[in-house]
């Protein structure tokens, strides 16, 4: 009897001893799980294709997705990589790429674009690019540089009218976003400077219908990188279009022209429509980055995707206590969507006004969701950090349409002019003989600020600080001037 209890004791100690175990092996396999993100669109949102690992290609995601109806002929990408050579292709696998736009891979030398830099290296006296001057600063050298770059500057015009822009980037091994090259940004930063030089010298020429198809197809390079994935690319198209826009000014305000000659130019300036919102690029190739950030972490941990880019990594360099902790990463996954679903919703708003305060409630909405961490909410600092940098950016972007807006009042301004021999008193006075209505500043919505001076007029938008600092732009000051000199 005293046995049989005994027995009986043993086996209860066993059950107490290995039930712990069991629960612990249970909670870990279940912590485990949480580290497995399902593959659905309210979590990944991209579906395929998928990596041996278990995570999305988000790189070949974005290459279907913003190759989808491009071909050879109607691809500018082709054309400009032509013209820029090798320094216009990743230094990784940029053979790769190339084979995937159809063309062949640039050798090391060839009538490339120059920059002006590397063209002033060899100078006695260098100077630097000015394109404020009109035609241009140090005109000798600034006529000799285009010279040099006339292969190169005729492959950009004969890309600048295709309607699509897709450069892959996706070659070779898999990839993330993040460590994904773009060299092909900086070259065409040079070739839109290129562009307005040239523009520049042929419009003080007289020639103004070579002035014209220029100045076009800067326009259209801009449009063009606002068809990129990234955020960066579609900000460099910006920066583009602005740079066309003050070519464009200097043109109405300096050329000499006549009635005849400047209708065109009010004409080409009055059929450019702004340039599209960065919600494209938010939406696929800015929330792409976070999701493929998130997902690399949920599977790697947070060390080895920050070592490694987010790439392929060996296992065994898989932090050991990291699945210990029980993240629900899918939960913070649909929370980075649902964030940016609102943050594409504010970009569709119509004033400026209306997109800021939708941001703001963005913002204060990530703030308040409840953490899906055990110690911190990692989605929460992910977008804490980003949405600040996105009202940023998209008030680039309404700075680039008051500069366009600014630029086709200059050139009703200069037919004015023309036809009247003097300035109007109000900008009114241009509608609707010269302008369908006169356009507002996209700050305030309002007028932009005028006035007619005998030797010409001030012209200015008051800025994203919405405050008039009477054309000022040093700081805290940040009017954008569009007057005459």
């Amino acid at each position: 009897m005293e046995q049989h209890h005994h027995r009986k004791r043993r086996r209860l100690g066993i059950l107490v001893g290995v039930a712990p175990i069991v629960l612990l092996v249970g909670d870990l396999l279940l912590t485990r799980a949480r580290h497995k993100v399902p593959i659905a669109y309210d979590t990944t949102r991209a579906t395929s294709p998928v990596n041996a690992d278990g995570t999305i290609d988000y790189v070949a995601a974005l290459d279907a997705e913003f190759g989808n109806g491009v071909t050879d002929d109607n691809n500018a990408a082709r054309f400009l990589v032509q013209a820029f050579g090798p320094a216009g292709l990743p230094s990784k696998h940029g053979d790769a790429v190339a084979r995937r736009l159809h063309i062949p891979v640039p050798p090391e030398k060839g009538a490339y674009l120059v920059t002006f830099d590397d063209f002033q290296a060899a100078a006695t006296q260098p100077s630097e690019l000015d394109l404020v001057s009109w035609p241009v600063g140090n005109l000798t050298q600034v006529a000799e540089w285009v010279k040099v770059n006339q292969t190169p500057l005729n492959l950009i015009l004969q890309a600048a009218p295709r309607p699509r822009f897709f450069m892959p980037m996706r070659a070779g091994e898999p990839q993330t976003i993040v460590s994904a090259q773009l060299p092909q940004l900086n070259r065409l930063r040079e070739s839109a400077m290129l562009l307005a030089a040239h523009t520049r010298l042929r419009a003080g020429a007289g020639d103004f219908a070579a002035a014209r198809a220029d100045l076009q197809a800067m326009h259209r390079l801009a449009r063009l990188l606002s068809q990129s994935p990234t955020v960066i690319g579609c900000l460099l198209g910006g920066g583009i279009e602005a740079l066309a826009c003050h070519t464009s000014r200097s043109i109405a305000q300096h050329a000499n022209l006549d009635a005849v000659t400047a209708e065109p130019f009010l004409r080409d300036a009055l059929a450019l429509q702004q340039l599209s919102s960065l919600a494209q690029a938010v939406d696929k190739g800015e929330r792409y980055t976070v999701l493929e950030c998130s997902m690399n972490v949920a599977i790697r941990g947070p060390v080895v995707t920050s070592l490694y880019g987010g790439g392929p990594t060996p296992a065994e360099h898989e932090p050991p206590g990291y699945y210990l902790v029980p993240i629900r990463h899918a939960d913070a996954m649909r929370l980075e969507n649902a964030t940016f679903d609102s943050l594409v919703a504010a970009y569709g708003k119509k004033t400026r006004a209306e997109r800021t305060a939708a941001f703001q409630a963005v913002t204060q909405a990530c703030e308040s969701a409840p953490p899906v961490l055990v110690a911190a909410a990692a989605p929460q600092v992910l977008l804490s950090i980003y949405l600040p940098a996105v009202v940023q950016e998209q008030g680039n972007m309404d700075r680039v349409t008051a500069e366009l807006r600014m630029t086709q009042i200059t050139w009703a301004l200069t037919m004015y002019r023309l036809k009247n021999r003097k300035f109007p008193a109000t900008l009114e006075e241009l509608s609707p003989q010269l302008l369908p209505a006169v356009p507002l500043d996209p700050f305030t919505e309002a007028s932009f600020v005028y006035a007619w001076k005998e030797s010409g007029y001030t012209l200015y938008s008051v800025g994203r600080n919405g405050r008039d600092d009477h054309g000022a732009r040093t700081a805290p000051a940040d009017d954008i001037d569009a007057s005459t000199d």
